[in-house]
């Protein structure tokens, strides 16, 4: 199924599309810079070293969820440029815009989201 949209509202999606790519993208920076190992070596206090650690994982967290995010991105560009952007992968059936407006890059529907918790 092609997508249920229109070319105006395709150019509006993929215009969000690419400015949540670029927000991923700082963000990951920031937080690949954030979670580095903490050296053993720095002179710091072991209540602090042991912050430092759990912020650091923390960071690590972070930076895998944003990473899944930008596969996330980058496939529904994808698909944006296939012609099948908002047509839910599961069922084949258009995606409501609401769910888009809020999670551009949400691959299926709500309803086929919640069948498969």
């Amino acid at each position: 199924m092609e997508s249920p949209y229109s070319a105006e509202e395709m150019a509006a999606f993929k215009e969000r599309l690419l400015a949540l790519a670029k927000e991923v993208d700082e963000q990951l920076a920031v937080y690949n810079e954030s979670s580095k190992p903490v050296s053993l070596d720095q002179p710091i206090g072991r209540l602090t070293r042991s912050d430092a650690m759990q912020e650091q994982q923390m960071f690590v967290h972070l930076r895998e969820r944003l990473e899944k995010q930008r596969i996330r991105v980058t496939t529904a560009l994808d698909r944006l440029e296939k012609g099948t952007y908002g047509v839910c992968v599961v069922c084949k059936e258009p995606i409501h815009p609401e769910r888009l407006a809020l999670m551009p890059e949400a691959p299926a529907c709500a309803p086929c989201l919640e069948r498969r918790k």
